[in-house]
């Protein structure tokens, strides 16, 4: 059977419910810092959100002090480089030091998102039954291990986890891999040691992600087949350049095409 990595967040679980309770949390975390207005924070917050996805390039998730997913690939990058952005431009927002604002911004996650619980549709666990039939899974995530195993547990699924997969970490001075994946002039980090040695442990044929920086771009310069969960955050160029080399999907069901 064939090795098969599986992203969890965006690909097996919808991040809806949670982006939206993390944009709700940031709005009224940034009013209670700066003492604004609830209406005056979201309207701020919208207008660098559209200054983000006008050029995501230049506004990413900074890791390590380089751009790991462009600004425009996930609810959660979209709504955190806004609120850099209004830290970077608007005097009012710098309440703290830049570190301090970053660690602010990973609180308000963790109290939004934090103890929502994950639940895997009735739908998407007939589609995983089938899939186990067929391929060797695991799920390689940036969550915890255990929230991800408590769904799978709740949903009677046995399926491998390996969480904390610190996808998004660069290291400069990794040099088994190029720096850069070139996509239509998007320069995409390619020097992730922890998510390297993972992809190569599991010896994965395919691989099935929602952000292409962090599930993608890597698995596809090391040769393994891609597939892209296509969301209603996708960008544009993400789902062109997969669908000239690999895969899109807009339902996990279809998957089952590609094993």
């Amino acid at each position: 059977m064939k090795k098969l990595i599986l992203d969890f967040d965006g690909t097996i679980v919808s991040i809806k419910r949670r982006a939206e309770a993390y944009r709700k949390s940031l709005i009224y975390s940034l009013a209670e810092k700066t003492g604004l207005d609830i209406k005056y924070v979201e309207k701020d917050l919208n207008r660098a959100k559209r200054k983000v996805l006008k050029n995501p390039a230049e506004y990413g998730w900074v890791v390590n002090g380089y751009v790991s997913a462009f600004g425009d690939e996930d609810p959660y990058i979209v709504y955190t480089s806004s609120a850099l952005l209004l830290y970077k431009s608007n005097d009012i927002y710098r309440f703290c030091s830049h570190d301090e604002f970053n660690n602010f911004l990973n609180s308000v996650i963790a109290n939004s998102v934090g103890n929502m619980p994950y639940k895997i549709s009735n739908r998407d666990k007939k589609v995983l039954e089938k899939l186990k039939n067929v391929a060797d899974i695991t799920i390689v995530s940036n969550s915890k291990s255990s929230r991800i195993e408590k769904a799978l547990n709740e949903a009677r699924l046995d399926i491998e986890v390996i969480g904390d997969a610190k996808k998004m970490f660069v290291d400069e001075n990794f040099d088994k891999v190029d720096r850069y994946l070139d996509v239509d002039g998007l320069k995409i980090e390619l020097r992730r040691p922890y998510y390297y040695d993972i992809l190569n442990r599991i010896g994965a044929e395919i691989v099935v992600g929602d952000v292409f920086s962090l599930d993608l771009a890597l698995p596809y310069y090391l040769g393994m087949d891609i597939v892209l969960k296509e969301n209603y955050y996708t960008p544009r160029w993400s789902k062109n350049f997969v669908n000239s080399k690999g895969g899109v999907i807009r339902r996990l069901d279809e998957l089952l095409e590609f094993i």
